[in-house]
């Protein structure tokens, strides 16, 4: 017998075995429902290791997809995407009962690597279990002491708003975009609170940081890639995730030298400002494992965060409806003028002086 002609026969029952085990196993795959799965509610069939990826990617209306998806397996379903499920809630009762009534199972943190790299679970917004409830306290608590609610505030925020109606006046009438203007004066209010000090909007400093801050809301994101498949930061390693990554590092370096600075200077009689009343607080609770200067840090970045773009996104808005109803807009003027002239001339007066 021909000794090649065995091989070739020997290497065709090897390759026909492989194929149809393959065959076998995506058979399997199809009519058997992985075990991880038994406690979770319907969704579409996930691919392996991608699940429904492609699916998410193929679409470009993402809430148009829920819908259908909602119709299709009802109020409570899930998707999967690399090795994440994720689950989808569709009713007021129900998203009620998981974050209200039974909130203390699902108040948690999903580990993802663009979160976790930039947040490291620390701080208010992206912390959980007693560090969230630590952080938030004292924030709240810090926050009103500081003025937040009350007339001081106010007298912060009429400076700053003097100060903008200064910058919309030297474009002489000329159309220009608040995308640039409103965040530093958002950012400039918190900088206040936090610094214990105003800041000019000429700043270079100051004008990366809230600039870093609009990034983070623009490229950290849950669908960014790097989450699902943490390797392709390796391909990625010049991506705008990667850049915000690095800059948060030079942001933390800036806050970190203002700590010091407030350390050198602290005096328990005389608290300035938010970072002031972190380090009373770390005084008088020495042994705290929730009060350090790495969640101070992380805190700060979260006011920084909330203040930079969902109030100037808020404020971007009204301007644009007071653009578009100009009768609104002189209705609102009125009003302003009529229920706080008493306050806000005096006030003018005082800083001119």
């Amino acid at each position: 017998m021909d000794f090649s002609a065995l091989l070739f026969t020997e290497n065709v029952s090897v390759q026909s075995l492989l194929f149809g085990l393959v065959i076998l196993l995506i058979i399997r795959w199809f009519m058997t429902p992985p075990k991880s799965n038994y406690n979770l509610p319907p969704g579409p069939r996930a691919l392996p290791i991608i699940g429904n990826l492609l699916q998410v990617l193929s679409i470009t209306d993402f809430y148009s997809m829920l819908k259908e998806l909602k119709k299709q397996y009802g109020d409570i379903f899930k998707l999967k995407i690399g090795p994440y499920n994720y689950v989808f809630v569709c009713k007021t009762e129900t998203i009620l009962e998981g974050l209200v009534k039974k909130g203390q199972h699902l108040n948690g943190r999903s580990s993802l690597y663009a979160l976790d790299k930039v947040f490291r679970n620390k701080g208010i917004v992206f912390s959980s279990g007693k560090q969230w409830k630590d952080q938030r306290k004292f924030t709240m608590s810090a926050l009103r002491e500081l003025g937040v609610g009350k007339k001081v505030l106010e007298e912060k925020i009429s400076l700053e708003t003097q100060r903008l109606g200064e910058a919309f006046q030297s474009q002489n009438g000329k159309p220009f975009s608040l995308n640039k203007q409103l965040p530093l004066f958002t950012s400039s209010v918190i900088y206040n609170i936090i610094f214990g000090k105003r800041i000019k909007y000429s700043d270079s400093e100051f004008q990366e940081i809230v600039q870093h801050f609009q990034d983070v809301f623009k490229y950290i994101g849950v669908f960014v890639p790097e989450n699902f498949f943490p390797f392709i930061r390796f391909f990625r390693w010049n991506s705008s995730i990667e850049k915000v990554i690095r800059k948060q590092e030079k942001v933390r370096s800036y806050v970190k030298n203002k700590i010091i600075e407030h350390k050198e200077t602290f005096n328990a009689e005389n608290i300035r400002d938010f970072i002031d009343m972190y380090l009373l607080t770390l005084e008088k609770e020495p042994n705290s494992e929730t009060l350090t200067d790495e969640n101070l840090f992380h805190t700060i970045c979260d006011l920084f965060l909330a203040g930079t773009d969902t109030t100037s996104s808020h404020l971007t808005w009204a301007f644009v409806c007071m653009a578009k109803y100009t009768d609104v807009q002189e209705k609102c003027r009125e009003e302003i003028v009529q229920v706080n002239y008493l306050y806000i001339c005096p006030l003018l007066i005082v800083n001119r002086v």
